[in-house]
């Protein structure tokens, strides 16, 4: 999935479990900020990251309350 818009009504709908956030070293000042229409804190758990030559970092985080719910 990407995107946003769809990542955040996903995330209402409680249909994601892992989020994979990708961080680029480049400023470009405009854009839709992630999330920015989500009114209550996510809690999320650090599974895994990496960093890439060219500076990227990728973080990969499961969703708490999801993966409580799963548990159930």
């Amino acid at each position: 999935m990407g995107g946003a818009a769809l990542a955040t009504q996903l995330l209402r709908a409680g249909l994601l479990d892992e989020l994979l956030l990708c961080t680029h070293p480049s400023i470009l000042g405009f854009g839709r900020p992630l999330f920015d229409d989500y009114d209550v804190p996510i809690e999320l758990d650090l599974l895994e990251q990496r960093s890439f030559e060219q500076g990227v970092t990728m973080h990969r985080y499961t969703v708490r309350d999801a993966k409580e719910a799963s548990s159930c």
